[in-house]
């Protein structure tokens, strides 16, 4: 049901929608935080998530590095030109 003006209208659920100029279906995965939102297709999930949870392990990794007093890794000696 949505509300209009009040009164209770039929709605529905689990169909596709568009949202911002995107094509939106049931399960899609929506993430979001303070720098946007992003739509993952349900089928391109499971390979996302693998992407996602590499980069973290790279980052963590890094992390770890560079607490350690460790810079060789960092993006700034690749941006300035800097190999070791």
């Amino acid at each position: 049901m949505s509300v209009t003006s009040g009164v209770l209208r039929p709605a529905d659920v689990q169909v596709p929608i568009v949202c911002g100029g995107r094509l939106i279906s049931p399960g899609d995965v929506i993430v979001a935080d303070d720098d946007g939102v992003c739509v993952v297709r349900r089928e391109d999930a499971p390979t996302v998530l693998d992407a996602a949870m590499r980069r973290e392990a790279d980052e963590e990794q890094k992390r770890t590095l560079y607490a350690q007093g460790d810079l060789r890794g960092s993006a700034v000696w690749w941006r300035v030109g800097v190999r070791h």
